[in-house]
């Protein structure tokens, strides 16, 4: 602490630091709010480290900038850590950017849930770098460390507490059984094997086996989680029907009997009919206007499915540009007529994305639900948020959090006026206490993002008494993505111990939410 420095650590803070520094690494599954930036700035110092790096996403690094100016105030922050963020990693003509730089050694992962998926781009790039220089210590935190299996964090856990220290088996075929064991969505759940030695019970419960694995979790050094919560508010999770006309109803009727959209194009994939269903029940729907020809479509479908095929299967290549150098050096002789077939075509036709609006009943309770309170309005559609901002003359924080007409960041809004934000831009990394109700118009599908958005404004400095999110709840998506988080909650919670909002939150959701309306309905039913 600097001499007038007027700021303490919190304990969970100085219990980092601590273990930090006693493994030379950490891995961190704290919740929303505990204090992670300081940890981040000031591990350097902890550690002696020369040549620190701190990995964030984007659109935090402008906020990170001004918190260390802010906290150097009442601590000694270093000022030799080169900040990068995720994306800039990801990049194909930044592949080589960790190599250039061998004398790092310490990389500090913020949001580090942004590597679970060890195939992404810049996954891959870390573990190449954690290879060539075994040495190089780790540290990773997040508030929302896994969505609904333990494969999302075993590799961080390696890389901070290096294999002989991690509480997973060394064996990937036994971290694959744990896997299977222990996650949300396992097809095909095994016996529980050696798990079943971490509970005193002789025929344990799914529960029970989580909650013994859970314990070996946060009893390893150099694992620091939060099992409580302490934040002096309530939060409600309200869900709200509201106005769908005679046009929505019509559109999900086909949708649901036919898996087509209102002008007739067919729905290949569920997966399609749920994005699909999430835009037509706020009374749109998004097309390419003009469609693309069939010329285009079939080779490009072609390519997409052999580049996947390709990077599924390769220890070197982490993106479609790298496929594409691969095979233009002579690599993968058999996709090379795929790739000429699709350069051919690509350039004929550019997609041209428009929102068909079919019903306004939606976007005017939206609007007048702004008139009515003080809140944000979050949103997860940019046609939705774009209009509504239009006919509302609020603030739009979308890409990077940033309002494009003010140039404004959603955390310098004034909090005594309404704003839009954009989920996938605003729900992680800032600090929102200062409201204590929001609006959230797609309800999000998984858990972790759920824990990230609510914990803008549940958190820590918070000086209200409750918090209140309304969600509403339009088809049967929005109600069916809400239950999912619930159960992606429990999952994190029993293997963890981190508590979860979604599990101590109060949550009011009208039994008669489901009635005989299509939108509700299943093509299954």
């Amino acid at each position: 602490m600097r001499p007038g420095g007027q700021q303490v650590l919190r304990p969970i803070q100085a219990f980092a630091f601590y273990e930090m520094w006693r493994m030379r690494g950490l891995f961190g599954p704290m919740r929303v709010g505990a204090g992670k930036t300081l940890i981040t700035l000031l591990a350097p110092l902890i550690l002696n480290a020369r040549a620190p790096i701190l990995v964030l996403p984007a659109k935090l690094i402008d906020k990170t900038k001004r918190e260390m100016v802010s906290l150097n105030k009442h601590w000694k922050i270093p000022n030799h850590i080169r900040i990068y963020s995720y994306e800039m990693l990801g990049r194909v003509d930044h592949v080589h950017l960790l190599q250039k730089y061998p004398l790092c050694d310490l990389i500090i992962a913020d949001e580090c849930h942004k590597l679970r998926n060890p195939k992404a781009a810049v996954s891959r790039r870390f573990k190449r770098h954690f290879e060539a220089h075994p040495g190089c210590m780790f540290i990773g935190l997040s508030g929302t460390i896994t969505k609904r299996s333990i494969r999302d964090y075993e590799h961080l856990m390696r890389w901070a507490l290096k294999p002989i220290n991690s509480p997973l088996p060394m064996n990937w075929g036994e971290v694959e059984d744990w896997s299977d064991v222990l996650d949300e969505h396992s097809r095909d759940r095994p016996a529980p094997g050696a798990l079943a030695f971490f509970t005193s019970q002789p025929e344990p419960s799914l529960k029970e086996i989580r909650q013994g694995y859970q314990k070996r979790l946060i009893e390893t050094g150099g694992i620091v989680t939060t099992t409580d919560h302490r934040i002096d508010a309530s939060l409600l999770l309200r869900g709200v029907r509201y106005p769908q006309g005679r046009a929505i109803n019509e559109a999900f009727s086909t949708l649901r009997d036919l898996w087509e959209m209102p002008d007739g194009t067919p729905l290949i994939d569920a997966k399609s009919v749920w994005r699909h269903a999430r835009e037509l029940a706020l009374g749109f729907w998004g097309r390419w206007d003009p469609y693309p020809p069939d010329e285009w479509m079939l080779p490009r479908a072609e390519w997409a499915k052999t580049c996947r095929k390709i990077l599924s299967a390769s220890r070197s290549l982490d993106s479609e540009k790298a496929v594409v150098n691969a095979i233009d050096s002579g690599l993968h002789r058999d996709a090379a007529p795929i790739l000429r077939a699709w350069r051919a075509i690509k350039d004929t036709f550019e997609p041209n994305p428009v929102p068909v609006w079919i019903d306004p009943k939606p976007l005017e309770w939206v609007a007048d639900w702004c008139l009515r309170n003080v809140g944000i309005v979050w949103t997860e559609h940019v046609p939705f948020a774009n209009e509504l901002a239009k006919r509302t003359k609020l603030c739009y924080y979308g890409r990077k959090g940033v309002d494009e007409k003010t140039g404004k960041v959603l955390d310098k809004h004034d909090p005594t006026w309404t704003c839009i934000a954009s989920i996938k831009s605003g729900s992680e990394g800032f600090n929102l206490q200062a409201w204590n109700t929001a609006l959230v118009t797609a309800v999000v599908p998984n858990g972790s993002q759920s824990e990230q958005l609510f914990g803008r404004l549940h958190r820590d400095g918070t000086k209200h008494d409750e918090v209140t999110f309304d969600l509403m709840l339009g088809c049967r998506e929005h109600l069916t993505s809400f239950w999912r988080a619930r159960s992606d909650a429990q999952f994190v919670k029993d293997t963890t111990g981190e508590e979860q909002k979604l599990l101590y939150a109060d949550i009011d959701v009208p039994e008669d939410i489901i009635d005989s309306a299509p939108q509700w309905a299943s093509k299954d039913d």
